[in-house]
C-alpha cells in the first residue's frame, strides 16, 4: 500500500476538497485534470444528485505523507505549509442569501483582512464569488443579485472547514 496520498486543493485558500491514494506514484505530480477532468463535482450524499461543480482553473493538487483521518474526512482539512492541517469548524448558518445580498459569518473576528470564496449553485446557474471580511470583524457583505429559488453553497473561509450551506431566496 503506498504511503503517500495525493490532494485536491482549492488553490487560493487551501482547503482539502479530495483525497486519494494511487497504485503508480513513479514519475512527477499529475496534473489536476488527471484527478478531476473537466470539474470535481460535489455530490448529494444521500441522493447522488450533482449540486456544484469546481472549475479545474481553481484547483491545484500536491502530493503528502499518507494520513487515513485526511483520505476519511479530507474536507475537514486544508494544507498549510504543504501539510494536510486540520480546521476549526464554522458556526451556524455561516452563509445568508436574499436575493440582493450575500452575507458570511466567522466564529469571531479577523486579524487581517480576509477573503472568503464561495461557489453558489441553484436557480441563477453557478457563481463563483468573493467576500472581505474586513479586519476586526466577524462578517462580510457584498451585493449579489439572485432570483428566487433553492441554492447549494459551498463555502470556503481560510481556517475554517469546508461547508457546504442550502439556503433558499424568497
Amino acid at each position: 500500500m503506498s504511503s503517500t496520498m495525493d490532494l485536491v486543493v482549492f488553490t487560493a485558500t487551501g482547503h482539502v476538497l479530495s483525497a486519494a491514494v494511487r497504485d503508480q506514484v513513479a514519475g512527477g505530480q499529475p496534473n489536476i485534470s488527471d484527478f478531476v477532468g473537466n470539474g470535481l463535482w460535489l455530490r448529494d450524499p444521500a441522493t447522488g444528485e450533482t449540486l456544484l461543480v469546481v472549475d479545474p482553473e481553481l484547483l491545484s493538487s500536491t502530493s503528502v505523507d499518507r494520513r487515513d483521518s485526511v483520505l476519511l474526512t479530507a474536507r475537514n482539512f486544508g494544507v498549510v505549509d504543504n501539510l494536510p492541517e486540520e480546521l476549526g469548524q464554522l458556526g451556524a448558518n455561516p452563509v445568508q442569501l436574499n436575493g440582493a445580498n450575500l452575507t458570511v459569518a466567522l466564529p469571531g473576528n479577523v486579524s487581517a483582512n480576509t477573503e472568503v470564496w464561495l461557489i453558489i449553485g441553484g436557480t441563477s446557474g453557478q457563481i463563483v464569488q468573493k467576500v472581505q471580511v474586513p479586519s476586526g470583524q466577524a462578517s462580510g457583505i457584498e451585493p449579489l443579485t439572485l432570483q428566487s429559488g433553492d441554492y447549494t453553497v459551498l463555502m470556503l473561509a481560510p481556517g475554517y472547514r469546508t461547508t457546504v450551506v442550502e439556503e433558499q431566496v424568497p
